[in-house]
């Protein structure tokens, strides 16, 4: 099955759908060498520089223009941002309109898919400085360092047990719960 958006303008250069030619016109300038980006953003703090004037509109809107916050009208999201707002109503849609070219797989936002790419390949580029273990992904590493810890963040308030993994905890929980269905039988045969 084909995950992609079904839009009829499709960029022959990234393979991103539009829905219409006007986005289409606009999006293939941003893969034209030749064209100067000649718009910049008037906010003193920023000078960033766009190549046409849709582009500086849209920043100039999602990074600078203070709005009412936008609403998800599924679960009550809130947010000031509408980029923001449009990849979260995106998980209520099931819209994915970035589809990696590898498998093709699709995503709600370009970060997931740049994520998402880092599994296709082998080089493991964030390397741990207590074990020299390399990772794709940066959150994977995160997650290994806390191994290297002596100390869990996952405490048992039953016995002050601690654990590095939310899963050592769990399976620690369950040790208590055999335990005191054991004392329980215990005490029922105890009482006949």
């Amino acid at each position: 099955m084909d995950n992609r958006n079904s839009s009829a303008y499709v960029c022959v250069e990234c393979n991103k759908s539009f829905t219409t030619k006007y986005n289409l016109h606009y999006h293939l300038m941003d893969h034209q060498n030749d064209i100067k980006a000649d718009y910049r953003c008037p906010f003193k703090q920023c000078q960033k520089q766009f190549k046409n004037p849709k582009r500086l509109s849209d920043h100039k809107r999602r990074y600078h223009i203070i709005s009412e916050s936008y609403i998800c009208e599924y679960c009550g999201y809130r947010t000031k941002m509408n980029c923001n707002f449009i990849v979260h109503r995106r998980q209520h849609t099931g819209e994915k309109p970035y589809c990696c070219e590898i498998c093709g797989l699709s995503f709600a936002s370009r970060y997931q898919l740049t994520t998402h790419k880092d599994t296709h390949t082998m080089h493991r580029q964030y390397l741990c400085d207590e074990c020299n273990m390399s990772f794709k992904q940066k959150k994977t590493l995160l997650h290994h360092k806390s191994l290297h810890t002596k100390q869990g963040k996952h405490v048992c308030h039953l016995c002050n047990a601690s654990f590095k993994q939310s899963s050592g905890l769990s399976q620690h929980k369950r040790s208590h719960k055999e335990q005191i269905q054991r004392s329980t039988s215990i005490i029922t045969i105890i009482e006949k």
